[in-house]
């Protein structure tokens, strides 16, 4: 807590009575300097989330963060020449504050709690608990030191979990081994809270291990009230969607799960080979007998001999073998195109190209059998608050679909979230390399100004119609990033209005004839490069409440393809026929 929080020194000296009421008050809306680096910066308050922890957008590029109390200031002109005064003579909480405080690393004084004691609306009800008697002690939940570590280490996630669970109260215990879970005495729901909460923390102790939890997918009975999100990927992808698991626990505040899945498993043979889990990663092996709930393999690359579970043991894919007649997809420069096979032999394969029917002998590596049917699916869940979740569903796409061939395929079938939500927008576009930019500078700057998620699942050589923006954030952010996008992917365009979506991040720019060439597409280039802005071009219109006569032989300008181009009346009726000076043709065009 600063000194500087109160020009009243009696206040100062209450506010570091405790931990509960030390430093200023923060609320929505509030002007503050936040800590970037070394300095400090002017920001806006857009949540109090915890009692340690203060959520800012920073005003130099909209971009928000949640920061510790400790590194906000009031935006007050003396307070920020003064500079924080626990920089300078120390906490004063450590000098004055009660025997429950210690100083952590860093030498702030902090609250000597185990939990997360966040305060909350009544609305979300749930009030903070400072009587301990209105909570009883249920019993404590073993998940092991790796994952009980990470609550103790990140109290982002801890406190995240018990406004998520609602009823409950957790903390680490000393051992670092388990969870004590305490319920909300008040609580009707008892029973279903503990059963919550204990699934979550099996959740969060398989996630940590890069397991998926061995059971099956819970009833929605079992998860109504909690904030979940389903986030399907391609069933192809679960090995290297498990390997994703602990960095979402660990960087995203959220946690996640894959269940146990629901396909039968194929029947596993003495001698037949198969791929079984070593570590992270999936080697070659083959089977030497066969238990109730284990396999004994021996690994290819070292001979080992290891028991490994049934489920950490797959059969090895067999490679389809290749027909004449049959119908697949070709490599065709970058792209791949539905071809059939005509001839096999060891040199390669010769196709003939459904397009055009050209024909062409191509390797086996560039070939590919033509998807049929919906793509099977596996679902991640993911339990944690609003827009971690959507950063979650946002990390594994980008992560888990890079440079995947048929991820935008994959995409086609995603429905975008409703707009009054954070969510995330599926974005069919053709000119993805537009909306990318050279380094990717429209990427950095689509992301900038609307304060969206962005990114773009897939391979370059993916067919132009299933190439797919991906966008994550706000309903308000999604609508100005889709709009954007779709300005962007039209080469030079000019827009009979700006969309209401981004009217508010807008600013439009009129100019006479005379200064035409300075807004003229090349030289808008040079504008985006100088600046941080996008532009596109809006029609040209008369002035507000401007009207004209019109009369034979006068030269105007006339709307032909969206644009306006010179011409001569040459008749005046309801609608107006013209003379084009471009190829003197004449057409009727509306006044």
């Amino acid at each position: 807590a600063s000194a500087s929080a109160s020009a009243d020194p009696a206040a100062s000296a209450s506010a570091s009575a405790g931990p509960a009421s030390a430093g200023p008050v923060f609320f929505f809306g509030q002007p503050v300097k936040a800590k970037y680096g070394n300095s400090f910066f002017d920001a806006t308050v857009v949540a109090v989330v915890d009692e340690h922890t203060v959520r800012v957008k920073y005003k130099y590029d909209e971009s928000e963060a949640d920061l510790p109390r400790t590194d906000l200031q009031e935006a007050d002109p003396m307070a920020s020449e003064a500079g924080p005064v626990a920089s300078e003579a120390g906490p004063v909480a450590s000098e004055a504050g009660p025997v429950a405080s210690e100083e952590n690393s860093e030498g702030v004084a902090v609250a000597a709690t185990t939990s997360a004691e966040v305060a909350q609306d009544d609305d979300m009800g749930w009030k903070k608990q400072d009587d301990d008697m209105a909570w009883k002690k249920v019993d404590s939940a073993d998940i092991g030191w790796e994952a009980a570590g990470v609550l103790k280490a990140n109290w982002h996630l801890l406190a995240s979990l018990e406004r998520l669970l609602r009823y409950v109260k957790l903390s680490v215990d000393d051992s670092a081994e388990s969870v004590l879970i305490q319920i909300r005495e008040d609580s009707v729901e008892a029973s279903h809270a503990e059963a919550q909460t204990r699934l979550v923390l099996r959740c969060l102790k398989a996630s940590k291990a890069s397991s998926a939890v061995d059971e099956p997918v819970p009833a929605e009975t079992d998860l109504a009230g909690l904030s979940v999100r389903r986030v399907p990927v391609p069933a192809e992808y679960r090995e290297g969607l498990l390997e994703l698991l602990p960095g979402l626990l660990d960087k995203q505040n959220v946690v996640p799960a894959v269940f146990r899945s629901a396909t039968v498993q194929s029947e596993l043979i003495v001698g037949q080979a198969c791929e079984a889990k070593y570590g992270n990663s999936f080697f070659e092996a083959e089977i030497l007998a066969v238990a109730e709930d284990s396999v004994k393999v021996r690994y290819a690359f070292d001979n080992s001999e290891v028991d490994v579970q049934k489920a950490d043991v797959k059969p090895k894919s067999k490679t389809s073998e290749i027909t004449v007649g049959q119908e697949l997809e070709a490599k065709y420069g970058n792209k791949f195109c539905d071809a059939e096979v005509i001839e096999v032999s060891a040199d390669g394969v010769k196709v003939k190209y459904k397009y055009d029917g050209s024909e062409a002998v191509v390797a086996k590596d560039d070939l590919k059998c033509k998807r049929t049917g919906p793509v099977e699916t596996e679902t991640l869940y993911l339990f944690g608050e609003g827009r971690s979740l959507c950063e979650g569903a946002m990390h594994v796409y980008a992560t888990l679909l890079k440079g995947k061939p048929g991820a935008g395929e994959f995409l086609l079938g995603l429905t975008s979230d409703p707009v009054d939500e954070f969510g995330l927008s599926f974005h069919q576009s053709p000119s993805v390399g537009r909306l990318i930019g050279a380094k990717g500078a429209v990427m950095k700057k689509l992301k900038s100004i609307t304060g969206a998620l962005l990114d773009f699942p897939g391979a370059k050589d993916d067919p132009e119609h299933t190439r797919h923006a991906v966008i994550g954030g706000s309903g308000a952010e999604r609508q100005a990033a889709v709009e954007l996008c779709k300005m962007l992917e039209v080469r030079d365009p000019v827009l009979p209005t700006v969309p209401a979506a981004v009217s508010a991040m807008c600013q439009v720019v009129r100019y006479d004839e005379a200064a035409a060439a300075k807004f003229a597409p090349k030289a808008r280039m040079e504008i985006e490069k100088e600046t941080e802005c996008l532009t596109v071009a809006l029609e040209q219109t008369s002035d507000a409440g401007e009207s004209f006569e019109l009369a034979t032989g006068q030269k105007v300008e006339g709307k032909y393809g969206g644009k306006w181009n010179p011409c001569s009346v040459v008749e005046v009726g309801e609608s107006v026929k013209v003379c084009w000076d471009y190829d003197s043709g004449e057409t009727e065009v509306p006044r």
